[in-house]
């Protein structure tokens, strides 16, 4: 993330542990393995900008590391969220109206991410160190476009979260939610890096919300 490749690291060694336990937690509901995987994909992720900050004018690793780095958070950022989020709120739901509205969600994840290519292949992404904040600018795009398109990825991530019946998960929508608001305010020029760290950090509440959620497919009726 941003801040240092201490604060990148250190996040990303935090959300391993709290994924393995939040997968032993789901061991025995597979339906709901996406969701218990969301904090290791965030660890993953986080430890790509850590190596983003080694590799960052003349640091720790050679900077041909920093390519990589770089497309493994976007990817991940741009890519995988928009479709992950809407498909593990909808493996697991019972509800038959819930599943159907989240579907909806999990098909505009899946347009998004294709249209999302088509801006990628065709735009020249620059990655700046913007104090201790990571900048990532696609150039191809206007500042109203990139609002537009920042509200309906917000949507298509967030709306699942509070749709699925699993207990507590919305609480977790409404924390990214919030946290959203208040990156956007302090960290306009940096949003995706400060966001995702954020929203990486509160994942690892994901074992609670599980835990709380263990016996859900013997509780249904």
């Amino acid at each position: 993330m941003c801040f240092s490749a201490t604060a990148s690291f250190t996040a990303s060694a935090l959300l391993t542990a709290a994924g393995i336990a939040t997968l032993c937690v789901s061991k025995n509901q597979p339906k709901l393995y996406c969701l218990a995987l969301v904090p290791l994909l965030f660890a993953l992720q986080q430890f790509s900008e850590g190596i983003l900050w080694l590799s960052h004018n003349n640091g720790l690793l050679h900077p041909g590391w920093q390519k990589p780095g770089e497309l493994v958070f976007l990817m991940a950022a741009y890519f995988l969220w928009p479709v992950w989020m809407p498909l593990a709120t909808w493996i697991p739901e019972k509800d038959r109206s819930r599943k159907n509205v989240i579907f909806f969600f999990l098909l505009g994840g899946v347009i998004w991410t294709i249209y999302q290519f088509y801006i990628f292949a065709k735009s020249e992404i620059t990655v700046n160190f913007v104090g201790d904040s990571i900048q990532y600018i696609i150039q191809e795009r206007s500042t109203p476009e990139y609002f537009f398109i920042a509200i309906i990825y917000m949507l298509i991530i967030l709306i699942p979260l509070f749709v699925s019946s699993l207990e507590y998960l919305w609480v977790f929508g409404l924390l990214v939610a919030v946290s959203a608001a208040l990156t956007h305010y302090f960290y306009k020029h940096t949003f995706t890096s400060v966001w995702c760290f954020f929203s990486a950090l509160m994942s690892a509440g994901l074992f609670l919300i599980l835990y709380r959620n263990k016996n859900y497919f013997r509780i249904w009726r």
